[in-house]
């Protein structure tokens, strides 16, 4: 074989690997402009396993989660978000960090991770035990 043949062979076997190193950046985690919107709650997955193993999830349509956070969020750009439930309204503050969604109210605060979203889809929840609820946007 040539030398500039193997030149080329070589590289076309370095750069895919290089770019497995040095092209993927740290994940910054998502911004709060992100989330800006109104979003309408679909359902909830919960882990089935109480022992913290995976399992398979269970979708449900969970009033609680609902009446907790609310059937529909709208988050305004800066740091607000209003939540609905059956024709009341109240709101919090809010903060994102990563891919936590840090809900700020005037007694206590409540974190939730950010598990998906998209232009369409937000799914929040609790990490342990393995909760979910997806909502899309309005």
């Amino acid at each position: 074989m040539n030398r500039p043949l193997k030149w080329i062979c070589a590289l076309l076997l370095v750069i895919p690997a290089a770019g497995i190193f040095w092209g993927c950046s740290k994940d910054k985690g998502l911004t709060p402009d992100a989330l800006v919107g109104r979003w309408q709650y679909q359902n909830s997955t919960y882990d089935t396993s109480a022992t913290g193993k995976s399992a398979p999830p269970v979708t449900i349509y969970d009033a609680s989660f609902a009446a907790d956070v609310g059937e529909t969020l709208e988050f305004k750009k800066g740091d607000t978000v209003y939540y609905s439930y059956q024709g009341v309204t109240t709101w919090s503050n809010y903060a994102v960090k990563g891919h936590q969604l840090i809900l700020i109210g005037s007694a206590f605060s409540d974190t939730l991770m950010i598990y998906a979203l998209n232009a369409n889809l937000l799914t929040i929840g609790w990490e342990k035990p393995t909760y979910k609820a997806h909502f899309s946007r309005q």
